[in-house]
C-alpha cells in the first residue's frame, strides 16, 4: 500500500512541485523525506537556498520511500489509584473574599453636588439663561454646521483612500482577457475610417484611456509580478521577460504556438501574455515600480512599426494559421487571429493603456530575508 508521502512524490513528479505562501526549502525538503542539498541538485536555477518565490516550480528528485510509515506514541502510564490522595473539604485553608462596597451613584440632575469641570469656564446665570431659551446665535450654528461638515468629509475621503489602496479584482476573468476587451473597443473603428479620425471619434465616445492600476489585479496577479520583480532585482536585472513569466509557472515555449485559453487558471500566463516585456525602476527614496505599455511592436498603423519574420509569420508579417496540430492547432488560431487583428489596426508604440506600479522597497530586500510570500 502506498503511503502518503508516496502519493504526494508521485503527483509532482510530473510537472514539479508549485511553491506557496510561507514555503521554505527546508520545510519542503522534510516534507517530501529529502534534503536541501538534494533539492538544490533538482532546481539549478536556485542560487540561494534561502530565496525562493510563490508560484515558481520546484522539481522533487525520485526516491524510494519505505512501503508504510508507522509512528508509535507512548503514552504515560496511569496513575495508581493508592496514590490518589482525597482531602476534606474542611481541612482546605480557604480565605473568604472579602465584600467591596460600591459608592452610590452621583445624581446628575442634583444641582447641590458640584460637578467636575471639563476645561470651560463655568457659564453667568445670564448665560444659562441664554442658552435654555435657545437663543443661540445663527452664526455659531452656521460655523457648527461647518465643522460637522469638514470631519464628515474627512472622514470619508480617507475611507475612500485606504479603500481605494486594499482593493483587488475579485472576478474570474483575467487580466490579460479583460485588458484586450479594454483596448479593443480603442481601434475598432479602425476598421471603418482612417486612424486619425477613428480616434478622434473614440476619445469622443469613451474619453482618455485609464491606466492599468492595482486594482486592475487580482490579489494572485499581483503577488506574482511582485515576487518576480524583486527576485529579478535581487539578481542585478531590470527588466522583465517571457523567461521570467515561464519561471514562475507561466509554461509553454512561445506564445503564438501555446494554448491561450490556459491563462484563465494561470496568473502568471496571464500576465506574460497583459505586459510580455516590462522594466523595472528605483527611483532615489528606494521605491520601486514595474512599467509597461499594452500595445503591438508590429501594428501596421503606428509611426514605426516593427515586423516579424520567422516560419511562424508570412512575406506581410501576419501569422500563419495552422491546421495539423489537431485541438492545439485550433485554439492556437484563435489567438493568431487575434494577433492579426492587432497587426492590421492596433495600437504601436507610444500608445495603449500604461502601467507605472509601485511594488514595495528596496529596503524590503536588505532588511529581511525574503521567503515565498504569495
Amino acid at each position: 500500500m502506498k503511503t502518503d508521502l508516496q502519493m504526494e512524490r508521485l503527483g509532482f513528479k510530473k510537472g514539479g512541485y508549485t511553491i506557496k505562501k510561507g514555503d521554505t526549502l527546508s520545510e519542503l525538503a522534510v516534507r517530501f523525506d529529502t534534503s536541501v542539498k538534494e533539492l538544490l541538485k533538482a532546481n539549478k536555477k536556485i542560487k540561494d537556498p534561502d530565496l525562493i518565490f510563490a508560484g515558481a516550480k520546484l522539481n522533487i528528485p525520485e526516491k524510494v520511500v519505505k512501503s508504510e510509515i508507522k509512528e508509535r506514541i507512548t503514552m504515560p502510564p496511569p496513575v495508581p489509584r493508592e496514590e490518589i490522595k482525597v482531602v476534606p473539604l474542611e481541612e482546605l485553608k480557604i480565605k473568604p473574599r472579602k465584600r467591596v462596597e460600591m459608592p452610590t451613584p452621583i445624581n446628575r440632575n442634583d444641582d447641590s453636588i458640584p460637578m467636575p469641570s471639563l476645561g470651560a469656564p463655568p457659564m453667568s446665570d445670564a448665560e444659562k439663561k441664554f442658552v435654555k431659551a435657545g437663543e443661540i446665535p445663527q452664526e455659531d450654528l452656521k460655523k457648527l454646521k461647518e465643522i460637522k461638515k469638514t470631519y464628515r468629509n474627512r472622514g470619508q475621503e480617507a475611507e475612500a483612500i485606504h479603500k481605494d489602496d486594499e482593493e483587488f479584482y475579485t472576478g474570474i476573468l483575467p487580466l490579460a482577457a479583460r485588458q484586450l476587451a479594454s483596448d479593443t473597443k480603442y481601434d475598432f473603428l479602425r476598421n471603418i475610417f482612417t486612424k486619425d479620425r477613428a480616434d478622434k471619434l473614440t476619445q469622443s465616445f469613451f474619453g482618455e484611456e485609464e491606466n492599468i492600476t492595482k486594482k486592475d489585479f487580482s490579489e494572485e496577479e499581483f503577488t506574482l509580478l511582485k515576487n518576480i520583480v524583486m527576485r529579478n532585482i535581487s539578481q542585478d536585472k531590470f527588466v522583465v521577460d517571457y523567461d521570467d513569466w515561464r519561471d514562475f509557472g507561466a509554461g509553454g515555449t512561445s506564445t503564438v504556438r501555446d494554448n491561450p485559453f490556459e491563462l484563465i487558471n494561470n496568473p502568471a500566463r496571464s500576465l506574460q501574455y497583459t505586459f510580455g516585456q516590462g522594466s523595472i525602476a528605483v527611483e532615489d527614496n528606494g521605491d520601486i515600480y514595474f512599467r509597461d505599455q499594452f500595445n503591438f511592436n508590429d501594428a501596421k498603423l503606428s509611426n514605426n512599426p516593427r515586423q516579424y519574420y520567422g516560419p511562424e509569420w508570412d512575406e506581410d508579417g501576419y501569422l500563419k494559421m495552422e491546421y495539423t496540430r489537431g485541438l492545439k492547432g485550433f485554439l492556437s488560431n484563435q489567438f493568431k487571429k487575434i494577433r492579426n487583428y492587432k497587426t492590421r489596426v492596433g495600437r504601436g508604440e507610444g500608445e495603449g493603456a500604461k502601467t507605472n506600479i509601485l511594488l514595495g522597497n528596496i529596503n524590503d530586500l536588505k532588511s529581511k530575508k525574503l521567503i515565498a510570500s504569495k
